[in-house]
């Protein structure tokens, strides 16, 4: 009878630490969308003012090269489920609560796997708008010599494009419909990041619960 009051003790102790570390991975997947809503909201902001031109004309340069360096990146989805990936055999004897399991599968497999295409689309789009860049005098370095800082060589992210080469990037067709693109995108991204943000509160208060049960 102690022995096995022990090993409810034992049980209840490892169910609550597993619980409190699948909790704070949501709450790392919650702090990750927060932020990345108000990144796409600023990248939002500044593929209008691009496409914008008389706000491009009385831009300064440097602020024209931060802005087009903007939209070299695409949406990533950082996910944090290391603990429940780690547990996923043992998920019924830790987990007792059925609600709370079926949410954390639908969670971490249908909610992860509903983001999954759209990081893909975001990163093609991406690629394509950077090989469009490197393929064309924009910003880039037609020809690379001697002169040319080791820095640039292999980082050409650094390198400088002048006044002039910024504002024909801005009115050229192709890289104006990757921008109308991109714009589409950072509307999407907020629908889905939004989306994550209510599915992640939802199952922080159903962990949550569980852990008040616990104790």
């Amino acid at each position: 009878m102690i022995e096995e009051w022990r090993d409810d003790i034992k049980l209840d102790d490892k169910r609550q630490a597993i619980l409190s570390s699948i909790r704070l991975d949501l709450e790392e997947d919650a702090a990750w969308t927060v932020g990345s809503l108000e990144w796409n909201t600023g990248r939002r902001q500044v593929v209008n003012e691009l496409l914008d031109r008389e706000i491009v004309e009385a831009s300064e340069t440097d602020s024209l090269i931060h802005s087009v360096r903007e939209t070299f990146s695409y949406h990533g989805f950082f996910n944090q489920g290391y603990t429940f990936e780690s547990l996923t055999m043992e998920l019924t004897t830790l987990v007792t609560n059925p609600e709370l399991r079926s949410a954390l599968n639908n969670y971490y497999h249908k909610t992860y796997e509903f983001i999954r295409p759209n990081e893909r689309m975001s990163y093609d789009f991406a690629m394509d708008r950077h090989a469009y860049l490197r393929s064309t005098p924009f910003i880039f370095p037609v020809h690379i010599n001697k002169n040319t800082p080791r820095a640039v060589i292999e980082n050409l992210d650094l390198y400088q494009p002048t006044r002039e080469q910024l504002l024909n990037l801005t009115t050229d067709p192709i890289y104006r419909n990757q921008l109308r693109q991109l714009l589409l995108d950072c509307v999407s991204m907020d629908g889905i990041l939004n989306y994550l943000l209510k599915e992640t509160s939802k199952t922080i208060d159903l962990v949550n619960q569980e852990i008040e049960s616990i104790e």
